[in-house]
């Protein structure tokens, strides 16, 4: 996944120079504590409504998606898209109040199919995306509830939620996110665009990558923007080509600006020098702020009066009562050996635990919305590591090696964690499996492609190593 636009609304006002046109009603907007705020009128000059000032280049190739956390306050006078108008024809989230009485709806075309009363003043991540292979599926709450097929492609241009028609009524967006569901560029190896096997839909939800290939310096993302900045740690040889080292005390790498997704999955490979000591942790990949608000996730290693864990702890401070899930697991890691290890988060607000592609452990899930806050940026995203400005005894830092860790936006099944770990020889983005899987390249029939990355189809016997 390639995002393309971001808006938390963590300014003092909307933010009219790079992201939004207000179209009217400008005093009915308003943007505080990392919320915008549509204070409603049934009037059609001074109702809340805004769009975005650019519209992103998206195409069916690449993908596309719009996602939205928000809480709509409406009875039967709110109407607004959230979603695609694909060759002139609508796709998306609709709250209309002609069509079933103003209840939550998914427009496709002209066809509305309504959601009930469920999601009044309810905290609702919806999610709207658009697939290379010609779908719309829509998402409440990280979960697929509508599925539209067959979709004529032509020009795209994204409808946001930012409109607000109903008298009396505060609707809140937390946040809008837009991009692409495939990472692409002018220069994109073939292997990116594999379609036919489970590791291709690795690339779906995909957020961030980071290969640690380097041999000095920063980290860089491979899909995303997020660069880790490095602090003494240095390079060696990796599960798969290089890896970045820790040493338990001061190495580390970190982000300031990473955004946490709703649904999370995050995979490392790691190779421990030593273990944590009694009652004490060791961060692996972490972005958690603690005081008020807080919350994010922590993959890491616990030393629970002497017995060894491995967990992905998960909180949720913000909308809801506070509450977590921590899928744990007793083992006592080896030192000098390779481990994979995966925590999901999906939209039932459960955290999974997953060592060497095999689940080990699920946590109880977390009450009210089941969505991971997007908080405590200064603290930031931390790499071998816990970071936090609130708390500055939580350093847990790692002690070892770790290498290829990526971040999806969605919980992973178990089918592609399995695919990840590659039977111990772990899979580097972008997830291949060789030309002799290949059937089709941006939707032209492989009998078709006549090269590749410039070279005669007939000169290529593997992609990155697979015959």
């Amino acid at each position: 996944m390639l995002e393309l636009f971001r808006d938390d609304f963590g300014g003092a006002s909307l933010d009219t120079t790079t992201n939004w046109t207000v179209i009217r009603g400008a005093a009915n907007i308003a943007v505080s504590g990392g919320y915008c705020t549509l204070t409603g009128t049934s009037s059609g000059a001074t109702c809340p409504d805004f769009a975005l000032k650019t519209q992103p280049t998206l195409t069916k190739a690449a993908g596309a998606f719009i996602e939205a956390g928000i809480q709509w306050n409406y009875t039967t006078l709110s109407g607004y898209d959230m979603g695609f108008v694909i060759n002139g024809k609508r796709y998306g989230f609709n709250y209309q109040w002609d069509k079933n009485a103003g209840n939550l709806n998914t427009l496709e075309d002209a066809t509305w199919t309504s959601f009930g009363t469920s999601y009044r003043a309810t905290q609702t991540i919806l999610r709207v995306e658009y697939t290379p292979e010609g779908s719309v599926i829509f998402y409440i709450n990280g979960s697929p509830v509508r599925t539209k097929t067959g979709i004529t492609d032509g020009a795209i241009t994204i409808n946001t939620p930012t409109y607000c028609y109903d008298s009396g009524k505060n609707h809140v967006i937390d946040y809008i996110s837009i991009g692409n569901l495939v990472p692409v560029s002018d220069s994109l190896n073939i292997s990116e665009f594999l379609s036919t096997s489970i590791s291709s839909t690795l690339l779906y939800g995909l957020t961030s990558y980071w290969k640690l290939n380097e041999s000095s310096g920063d980290a860089t993302d491979s899909v995303g923007s997020y660069t880790l900045t490095n602090t003494s740690s240095t390079f060696t040889t990796g599960k798969i080509n290089n890896c970045a080292t820790f040493d338990g005390s001061s190495k580390r790498f970190n982000n300031t600006s990473f955004s946490t997704p709703a649904a999370i999955t995050v995979s490392c490979w790691v190779n421990l020098t030593s273990l944590p000591t009694t009652d004490s942790l060791r961060s692996l990949v972490n972005k958690y702020k603690v005081g008020t608000p807080s919350g994010g996730f922590d993959l890491g290693l616990y030393n629970s009066g002497g017995t060894q864990k491995v967990r992905f702890f998960c909180a949720y401070y913000t909308w809801a009562a506070p509450s977590s899930t921590n899928g744990q697991y007793d083992i006592t890691l080896s030192t000098s050996t390779w481990y994979h290890i995966v925590g999901t988060f999906d939209s039932g607000g459960y955290s999974k635990l997953y060592i060497n592609g095999d689940l080990k452990a699920t946590g109880a899930n977390i009450t009210g919305s089941p969505s991971l806050p997007n908080i405590g940026a200064s603290d930031g995203f931390c790499l071998g590591y816990w970071q936090n400005s609130n708390d500055s005894t939580r350093s847990r830092y790692t002690d070892g090696l770790i290498d290829e860790t990526g971040i999806w936006s969605r919980a992973l099944s178990s089918d592609e964690i399995t695919a990840l770990y590659n039977s111990g020889n772990g899979l580097q983005y972008p997830f291949s499996s060789g030309p002799a899987n290949l059937k089709t390249y941006n939707t032209n029939a492989k009998v078709n492609i006549k090269s590749i990355n410039g070279n005669p189809i007939s000169n290529c016997k593997s992609l990155n190593t697979n015959v």
